[in-house]
């Protein structure tokens, strides 16, 4: 995730761009994915993404599945 961000900090100051940052917590995605497998999960932060691309279809959206800091 940092070496995401690093990327496109420095990509968005080559081009003279503003980057902003996302957080998204998926209601209880731990237990679905504990109750359904890592493969329903990766499915499910696939779909996530997929709406986030069609809310923002002009936006350059790199996606990271790590949890944030200090978060299992």
């Amino acid at each position: 995730m940092l070496e995401t961000c690093r990327r496109e900090f420095s990509r968005a100051a080559r081009a003279g761009e503003s980057v902003s940052i996302l957080s998204i917590d998926v209601d209880h995605f731990t237990k679905y994915n504990d109750n359904h497998g890592h493969d329903a999960g990766d499915m499910v932060l696939r779909a996530v993404g997929q709406c986030l691309d069609g809310l923002f279809p002009s936006v350059r959206i790199p996606v990271s599945g790590m949890p944030p800091l200090g978060r299992s």
